[in-house]
């Protein structure tokens, strides 16, 4: 897993306590273009691993947005409009934009979601 800046930047304002809310989480727009570049990134490929090759086999061993640690379903992210209380909609740390619990991205890491 390649950890970017933004990543680490997100853990420590989540370890100083900034509760406040990611910018894509209030910002439909940026959300939406923040997910797109991931989508269209040839180093992250974010999306349906039904639709693309690369995110099958991770998907077949269970590497998905669910699961991954950078999926954030805690109760701050709820209220900020991030996540969804079943869990199916998180918020990615590493891409900063809101996401499905059923896709994936090679950027996959284990340890999550992040509820807390």
């Amino acid at each position: 897993m390649k950890i970017t800046r933004q990543f680490i930047r997100n853990l420590i304002k989540e370890a100083v306590g900034d509760k406040s809310c990611p910018a894509p989480t209030q910002d439909k727009g940026l959300n939406e273009k923040n997910k797109t570049s991931a989508a269209k990134s040839k180093k992250i490929k974010y999306g349906d691993p039904a639709k693309i090759t690369e995110l099958q086999d991770l998907a077949a061993k269970g590497s998905l947005c669910g699961n991954c640690a950078a999926f954030n379903i805690s109760e701050q992210m709820i209220n900020c409009g991030g996540a969804s209380s079943d869990g199916s909609l998180g918020y990615c740390m590493m891409h900063e934009f809101t996401c499905s619990a059923k896709k994936t991205c090679l950027t996959w890491a284990k340890g999550g979601p992040k509820k807390g």
